[in-house]
């Protein structure tokens, strides 16, 4: 089958791979597409993810399917289910997820706690979730970003009103952005990045105020747009100067959530958790899939606004050039 593999650091190709089996367990899927996430997928390509990764690798993560064959102590899921996050795990090759590719396995985790069997970790995953027919596959590929998103900012049970200040404007920070505005009703909701380009779709997706985080006088202008600091600040670069500039931005009794995954030789950003200001809230993908489904059944949010490209997975090179030169908020490979 034929899969993207990150061959070496710097180097990705489409190739054929041996073809997904599955187990008792587990379902067959088509994987029918998959974007590709502007950060994770760069730190692999670059060598720059913090923990260690062995090549060559299938890459990819936020995919979308419709199983095709079930093992036979599946009960969870049926043929032709479409389905989130299917992973390809085959020999020869590290999971990078492994949403690239042609065929992929996901895992009946239900059933393999029913019956009390350790569940395969290359291909299960909270977020293997069944989503309706309604939703095509290259939208449903972007449920992944806004219910990791929406988990977090319901852990700040955030109120109609409150202020949030978005640093990083790309599908993460958009994402936070627009749920933050259409379903919290957060206001005023910022965006900062140090790119202008990048900076101009805050607006649309729910931003009031858009500040160049490379500008000298950046801090000035955010204090003169809220005085009073904002009552969270959400990181989504993994930047520790970007940190600092939220600590100073930060209300008396708000909160910096540090998202954003640290490159493997960027400052590290552990001594900045010593601020009881600073914390680290993981997503819990899996937790919102019923409210996510029921935002855009009743369009308060349509997922395909955060999609500008849609190529083929043989357009892999072209993908990550658009991602690269930020000319592209989200690429969705077809497969």
């Amino acid at each position: 089958m034929k899969a993207v593999v990150i061959e070496e650091i710097g180097k990705v190709v489409v190739k054929d791979v041996p073809m997904q089996v599955i187990g008792d367990y587990q379902a067959l899927v088509k994987i029918e597409a998959c974007s590709l996430c502007n950060g994770t997928e760069i730190k692999l390509l670059e060598g720059k993810i913090p923990w260690q990764v062995d090549y060559p690798g299938i890459l990819g993560h936020e995919s979308c399917g419709t199983i095709i064959e079930t093992g036979k102590k599946v009960r969870n899921f049926k043929k032709g289910h479409r389905v989130l996050r299917v992973m390809a795990s085959v020999p020869g090759y590290s999971s990078f997820w492994g949403g690239l590719a042609e065929y992929g396995a996901i895992t009946d985790v239900k059933a393999c706690k029913e019956d009390r069997v350790p569940p395969d970790p290359a291909t299960s995953h909270q977020g293997q979730q069944v989503v309706p027919k309604e939703i095509d596959p290259v939208t449903a590929t972007q449920l992944i970003t806004l219910k990791e998103t929406l988990s977090v900012l319901r852990k700040f049970k955030l109120k109609t009103g409150s202020s949030v200040l978005i640093m990083g404007t790309g599908p993460v920070g958009l994402s936070f952005i627009y749920l933050a505005r259409k379903v919290i009703g957060a206001s005023p909701v910022a965006a900062l990045d140090k790119e202008d380009e990048t900076l101009k779709r805050a607006p649309a997706l729910g931003a009031s105020f858009v500040v160049n985080s490379a500008k000298e006088n950046a801090t000035e202008e955010l204090r003169e747009f809220r005085g009073t600091g904002f009552d969270l600040i959400i990181d989504t670069t993994g930047s520790a100067d970007l940190i600092r500039l939220g600590l100073e931005n930060v209300s008396t009794n708000g909160k910096v959530e540090i998202y954003g995954t640290v490159n493997k030789d960027a400052e590290p950003v552990k001594p900045l958790k010593q601020d009881k200001r600073v914390v680290e809230i993981p997503p819990e993908e899996a937790v919102p899939h019923s409210e996510i489904l029921k935002l855009i059944a009743g369009k308060t949010i349509d997922p395909s606004r955060l999609i500008t490209h849609v190529l083929s997975i043989d357009d892999i090179a072209e993908a990550f050039d658009l991602i690269k030169s930020r000319k592209a908020i989200k690429v969705v490979l077809k497969i």
